[in-house]
């Protein structure tokens, strides 16, 4: 299949090459960028639990300063890489999805009651503070970053769907979804973007497409790439 990617630099990179290793063409796009938001909450907790390398680019060094001594748990290997050339000196990796972070941190023995600092985006897949609840672990997530869509319709968008012929668009959050719709109206593609099945993270992300009409719409069996990308082979 042909498959438009529109998320952000680096993950549009990643995704394309996950897309090419299982036969599909994908086309970057990226429609999306990050941009900082002043965290409200710098104290010292029990551990850190990151979820992205972005998050940590986007680190306020307030928040450095008062956690790179204590334990710092992240998602998967290239998270774990940016907490140590952050300066984290007490890293492991999850090497898995929301789950399996929220298991390796309840593993590891904190105090019960202890409160983990889990800065990120504005929105998140999984839900890592119920899971912590569930072992007497409280969360605090301030929002170090959020995502927004490009003011204007790059021209590429506008040939990649009248010109190259594109089967699928994967689509990663409810804002991602708003601002693919808002650009490629713009763009005057419309019409045809509605003719793609578009591959979506959870029905929370599907449901601008719902609202809109469209009804090529497939939605992810997990909040995961790999539960969305498993929808391309369906």
């Amino acid at each position: 299949m042909r498959v438009l990617v529109t998320r952000p630099l680096p993950e549009a990179e990643a995704t394309a090459a996950r897309l090419a290793a299982l036969g599909h063409e994908p086309l970057v796009v990226p429609l999306f960028r990050a941009e900082p938001v002043a965290a409200d909450r710098a104290e010292a907790t029990a551990a850190l639990a990151v979820t992205s390398p972005r998050t940590v680019a986007f680190l306020p060094e307030a928040i450095v300063g008062v956690m790179r001594d204590r334990p710092a748990f992240a998602v998967g290997d290239r998270t774990a890489e940016a907490l140590r050339l952050a300066g984290f000196r007490y890293v492991r990796s999850a090497a898995g999805d929301v789950h399996a972070l929220a298991a390796l941190i309840i593993a590891a023995g904190l105090p019960p009651g202890a409160t983990v600092l889990s800065p990120g985006g504005e929105t998140r897949a999984g839900d890592l503070g119920a899971a912590l609840a569930s072992a007497g672990l409280g969360l605090v997530a301030p929002v170090v970053y959020r995502m927004v869509s490009e003011p204007q319709p790059p021209a590429a968008l506008g040939e990649a769907l009248t010109v190259k012929r594109l089967d699928a668009a994967l689509h990663y959050s409810p804002n991602a979804s708003a601002g693919f719709l808002r650009l490629v109206a713009l763009a005057g593609a419309a019409a045809a973007a509605a003719g793609l099945v578009h591959v979506c993270l959870s029905e929370a992300v599907a449901a601008p497409f719902r609202d809109t009409g469209w009804r090529s719409i497939a939605v992810a069996a997990r909040p995961d790439e790999d539960a969305l990308l498993a929808l391309l082979a369906e």
